[in-house]
């Protein structure tokens, strides 16, 4: 990786975008700029190691994987690092299930969702923390992004979606970090899924709502199906991806 000395950045002229506890993301035009808040943490010091790490792996990731891209640094840290920006892009979280129309391009999302997730997959790679906010959509193409919580060679993941952490304490599921697995990011994305049905955002609805939903689309009714089937087996195991749900009928 490129190693890029802070002092060459003109932060004063980018656009912060995010700040968060551990860093602040900046852009300008092309380029997004992630700095670490404070680079001799520990947790800074991770974040840098997996991207490192991860970059290692771009020839055999999708271009739609958005990996780091050089290192920021400074003398004895690397505080920050740097990755393509996405023009006009905006996350999947946000898109609007609005229309039948929105409902079949969503499921081609979808599609592409799983197609990256299994690459990613296949390359040993967990993102850990698998959410909508880090998927983005442009026109028909759906990038993944922000990489700092996966599980990738000899660094373990230590952070889950607040979906799963969710789900998995309200239902008292056996788990701990040492088990972040594929299974987690399946899991993550069923949540994931199953809340962009929820107009209010949120898969903790009634018995009704639910029926309701169930009744209207098949992958809805699938997804609880399975998810019913983890809680009552209490275990996190054969956990499917919705385009494997989205192929069958109506499960009871």
């Amino acid at each position: 990786m490129k190693e890029i000395d802070i002092g060459e950045i003109d932060l004063i002229n980018l656009k912060k975008i995010y700040e968060s506890e551990d860093a602040k993301t900046y852009r300008d035009d092309d380029t997004v700029y992630k700095i670490f808040n404070e680079p001799e943490r520990s947790i800074s010091r991770d974040h840098a190691r997996k991207a490192r790490t991860i970059n290692k792996y771009r020839k055999k990731l999708d271009k739609h994987i958005i990996l780091p891209r050089d290192m920021i640094v400074y003398p004895g840290y690397d505080t920050g690092y740097t990755s393509k920006l996405i023009k006009n892009a905006f996350p999947l979280y946000d898109f609007e299930l609005d229309s039948p129309t929105a409902i079949r391009q969503f499921y081609s999302y979808l599609y592409e969702v799983c197609r990256l997730l299994k690459n990613l997959h296949r390359n040993g790679i967990v993102v850990s923390d698998f959410h909508f906010h880090n998927v983005l959509y442009r026109n028909k193409e759906v990038f993944m992004v922000d990489f700092d919580n996966a599980k990738v060679d000899c660094l373990e993941g230590y952070a889950t979606s607040y979906l799963f952490g969710s789900f998995v304490d309200l239902y008292r599921l056996p788990f701990d970090f040492e088990t972040i697995s594929e299974e987690t990011d399946r899991l993550s994305l069923l949540l994931s899924t199953l809340q962009m049905f929820c107009k209010e955002r949120t898969i903790f609805l009634t018995d009704e709502r639910y029926a309701d939903l169930c009744n209207k689309y098949t992958l809805v009714n699938n997804i609880i199906a399975e998810l019913k089937r983890i809680i009552r087996q209490r275990e996190i195991r054969d956990v499917p991806l919705p385009t494997d749900l989205m192929q069958l009928k109506k499960r009871p």
